[in-house]
């Protein structure tokens, strides 16, 4: 089904339609929402609206830059390996495409980038069990206080209270996780 130029074979708001260059059509579906529309079946002409460039630096995934954003003071960020268990209940920003990739030094270089870190924790069998991680991750964190639990405690602090919140890589080492407890940025 082809939507008429400018319109969409479906409901959409038209302030939305009012501020599109169109450029493509895509299908979107019930438990999709762009744009400020909900909607089944649809097929919207999305474009680029003059003076609101893409963002341009920075962690580009919408989610994971949305979590990080609304982080407040002691909230819990773990950027995991692909094996660490995950409670079925959580907040998931599932990056892991096949085995290391991305990575999890790299996934927390970004992450460091933005969000202001009070405090982390990392399973203490990672200093032995993948040293090379460990003694980047180490670097990496090098300015915030970090304390190190056997992996066991590591995964029951998963599922204690509080806003947490799971970040998971595509890295096939072991250990190769850490919480970051979320600081402020005044003083």
């Amino acid at each position: 089904m082809r939507a008429q130029e400018g319109w969409t074979s479906g409901f959409f708001p038209s302030f939305v339609a009012k501020a599109a260059q169109w450029v493509s059509f895509l299908p979107v579906h019930r438990s999709v929402i762009r744009g400020g529309m909900i909607a089944e079946g649809v097929f919207v002409k999305l474009k680029h609206v003059q003076g609101q460039e893409m963002k341009r630096n920075g962690i580009l995934n919408a989610k994971l830059s949305s979590i990080v954003a609304g982080m407040g003071h002691t909230d819990r960020l773990v950027v995991c390996d692909s094996g660490l268990p995950i409670p079925r209940d959580a907040e998931v920003v599932d990056l892991a495409l096949t085995f290391n990739v991305p990575r999890f030094l790299d996934t927390v270089a970004a992450v460091l980038q933005e969000l202001e870190v009070e405090s982390a924790i990392i399973a203490e069998e990672m200093e032995t069990a993948n040293s090379a991680t460990y003694r980047e991750l180490v670097r990496l964190l090098a300015a915030i206080p970090t304390t190190k639990v056997p992996h066991e405690e590591f995964k029951n602090m998963l599922s204690s209270a509080g806003k947490i919140a799971f970040v998971r890589t595509g890295e096939a080492t072991p250990f190769a996780n850490v919480i970051l407890i979320g600081g402020v940025t005044f003083t």
